[in-house]
Protein backbone atom coordinates (compact mmCIF):
# COMPACT_ATOMS: atom_id res chain seq x y z
CA UNK A 1 0.00 0.00 0.00
CA UNK A 2 1.35 3.27 -0.67
CA UNK A 3 1.51 6.71 0.83
CA UNK A 4 0.37 9.82 -1.01
CA UNK A 5 1.40 12.84 1.32
CA UNK A 6 -1.00 15.76 0.64
CA UNK A 7 0.42 19.41 0.54
CA UNK A 8 -1.26 22.57 1.93
CA UNK A 9 -2.26 23.67 -1.51
CA UNK A 10 -3.57 20.81 -2.57
CA UNK A 11 -6.04 20.00 -0.01
CA UNK A 12 -7.18 23.60 -0.29
CA UNK A 13 -7.94 22.76 -4.06
CA UNK A 14 -11.06 21.94 -3.96
CA UNK A 15 -12.62 25.69 -2.34
CA UNK A 16 -10.20 27.28 -4.00
CA UNK A 17 -9.51 25.92 -8.05
CA UNK A 18 -13.11 23.74 -7.88
CA UNK A 19 -11.34 20.44 -8.51
CA UNK A 20 -12.24 17.00 -6.64
CA UNK A 21 -8.66 16.31 -5.46
CA UNK A 22 -9.76 12.80 -3.70
CA UNK A 23 -11.79 12.05 -7.03
CA UNK A 24 -9.22 13.25 -9.54
CA UNK A 25 -6.70 10.90 -7.02
CA UNK A 26 -9.03 7.64 -7.63
CA UNK A 27 -9.12 8.24 -11.23
CA UNK A 28 -5.03 8.59 -11.46
CA UNK A 29 -4.32 5.83 -8.81
CA UNK A 30 -4.23 2.24 -10.23
CA UNK A 31 -2.94 1.50 -7.38
CA UNK A 32 -4.01 0.99 -3.46
CA UNK A 33 -2.73 4.22 -1.11
CA UNK A 34 -3.59 5.58 1.79
CA UNK A 35 -3.96 9.43 2.04
CA UNK A 36 -1.85 11.42 4.46
CA UNK A 37 -0.55 14.76 5.57
CA UNK A 38 2.33 15.93 8.10
CA UNK A 39 1.96 18.15 11.01
CA UNK A 40 3.13 20.97 9.97
CA UNK A 41 0.65 20.95 7.45
CA UNK A 42 -2.28 20.50 9.66
CA UNK A 43 -0.73 23.67 12.04
CA UNK A 44 -0.94 25.88 8.85
CA UNK A 45 -4.07 24.97 8.05
CA UNK A 46 -5.44 25.51 11.56
CA UNK A 47 -3.55 28.78 11.38
CA UNK A 48 -5.17 29.75 7.87
CA UNK A 49 -8.64 28.49 8.77
CA UNK A 50 -9.33 31.53 11.53
CA UNK A 51 -9.33 33.98 9.68
CA UNK A 52 -11.50 35.64 7.24
CA UNK A 53 -11.96 35.69 3.67
CA UNK A 54 -11.26 32.99 0.88
CA UNK A 55 -7.88 31.69 2.39
CA UNK A 56 -9.93 30.71 5.51
CA UNK A 57 -12.78 29.21 4.04
CA UNK A 58 -10.46 27.20 1.76
CA UNK A 59 -8.66 26.09 4.81
CA UNK A 60 -12.15 25.28 6.60
CA UNK A 61 -13.41 23.02 3.74
CA UNK A 62 -9.82 21.49 3.07
CA UNK A 63 -9.96 20.38 6.99
CA UNK A 64 -13.24 19.48 6.69
CA UNK A 65 -12.74 17.23 3.54
CA UNK A 66 -9.78 15.63 4.89
CA UNK A 67 -11.52 14.52 8.23
CA UNK A 68 -14.52 13.12 5.75
CA UNK A 69 -12.12 11.26 3.45
CA UNK A 70 -9.96 9.50 6.66
CA UNK A 71 -6.70 11.98 5.65
CA UNK A 72 -4.68 10.67 8.59
CA UNK A 73 -1.51 12.77 9.73
CA UNK A 74 1.92 11.76 10.60
CA UNK A 75 3.68 13.27 13.52
CA UNK A 76 7.30 13.74 13.29
CA UNK A 77 10.05 15.93 14.64
CA UNK A 78 8.56 18.68 16.39
CA UNK A 79 12.27 21.07 15.23
CA UNK A 80 10.66 20.63 11.83
CA UNK A 81 8.31 23.55 11.59
CA UNK A 82 8.25 24.07 7.94
CA UNK A 83 6.07 21.72 5.91
CA UNK A 84 7.89 21.35 2.70
CA UNK A 85 11.47 20.45 4.77
CA UNK A 86 9.32 17.79 6.60
CA UNK A 87 7.59 16.38 3.49
CA UNK A 88 10.91 16.09 2.05
CA UNK A 89 12.54 14.27 4.76
CA UNK A 90 9.28 11.75 5.05
CA UNK A 91 9.68 11.09 1.27
CA UNK A 92 12.98 10.59 0.60
CA UNK A 93 13.24 7.59 3.67
CA UNK A 94 10.28 6.01 3.03
CA UNK A 95 9.89 6.68 -0.66
CA UNK A 96 6.42 7.85 -0.64
CA UNK A 97 4.38 9.88 -3.38
CA UNK A 98 3.54 13.62 -2.86
CA UNK A 99 0.66 15.14 -4.37
CA UNK A 100 1.14 19.07 -4.57
CA UNK A 101 0.38 22.17 -6.34
CA UNK A 102 3.43 23.79 -4.76
CA UNK A 103 5.79 24.66 -7.85
CA UNK A 104 8.92 24.94 -5.48
CA UNK A 105 7.87 21.59 -3.84
CA UNK A 106 7.40 20.08 -6.86
CA UNK A 107 11.18 20.90 -8.16
CA UNK A 108 12.85 19.89 -5.21
CA UNK A 109 10.75 16.33 -5.39
CA UNK A 110 12.06 16.12 -9.35
CA UNK A 111 15.23 16.63 -8.46
CA UNK A 112 15.66 13.79 -5.58
CA UNK A 113 13.66 11.76 -8.54
CA UNK A 114 10.63 11.48 -5.82
CA UNK A 115 7.39 10.60 -7.99
CA UNK A 116 4.60 13.76 -7.72
CA UNK A 117 0.97 13.68 -8.22
CA UNK A 118 0.70 17.66 -9.83
CA UNK A 119 -2.33 19.44 -11.13
CA UNK A 120 -2.07 19.77 -14.56
CA UNK A 121 -4.18 22.66 -16.38
CA UNK A 122 -5.37 23.54 -12.30
CA UNK A 123 -8.12 20.98 -13.08
CA UNK A 124 -6.99 17.61 -13.43
CA UNK A 125 -3.91 14.99 -11.33
CA UNK A 126 -1.51 13.62 -13.32
CA UNK A 127 1.23 11.66 -11.51
CA UNK A 128 5.48 12.54 -12.68
CA UNK A 129 8.29 10.84 -12.26
CA UNK A 130 7.33 7.21 -11.70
Amino acid sequence: MKRIILDTNIIMAPAELHVDVYEELRRVCDFPYELWTVRPVMDELESLAHGDGKVARAARTGITLMASKGVRILEGDAKVKNADEFILAIVQRDRDLVCTADRGLRRALKERGIPRIALRKRRVLEIRGQ
